[in-house]
């Protein structure tokens, strides 16, 4: 069977569109970008098998919702009281980890292990 441009039905001005370029057609990249788009949102949960932690999240929110309300409201009440002992309170860690950094890294380390 002959293959040339010609027997394609594409004329020797447009040879260069019957060539079919060596990794595929437009229709198959488009198709291999898809299946690797698919399976980067096949991962864990894709099939329903587990939920996304609604409740875990929403009292997380809260806390951290009561806490800053909680610390606005004292700095806006008691803003030099609160300003001091939030200056006390990081100069205090800052002593502690440039006193002892390899104890504190070694802390640190044993409880990200003892949480993960």
């Amino acid at each position: 069977k002959n293959s040339s441009p010609h027997s394609r039905g594409v004329g020797p001005r447009f040879s260069f569109l019957a060539a079919r370029p060596p990794y595929g057609t437009e229709c198959e990249l488009i198709a291999r970008r898809m299946s690797a788009y698919d399976s980067f949102w096949s991962g864990p949960g894709a099939d329903g098998s587990s939920t996304f932690d609604l409740e875990g999240t929403l009292i997380i929110t809260a806390i951290v919702v009561v806490l800053a309300a909680i610390v606005g409201s004292l700095a806006a009440w008691k803003h030099k009281a609160v300003e001091s002992a939030i200056e006390n309170a990081f100069e205090a860690i800052g002593r502690c980890v440039g006193t002892w950094p390899i104890r504190i890294s070694v802390v640190s380390f044993l409880i990200f292990v003892a949480l993960s």
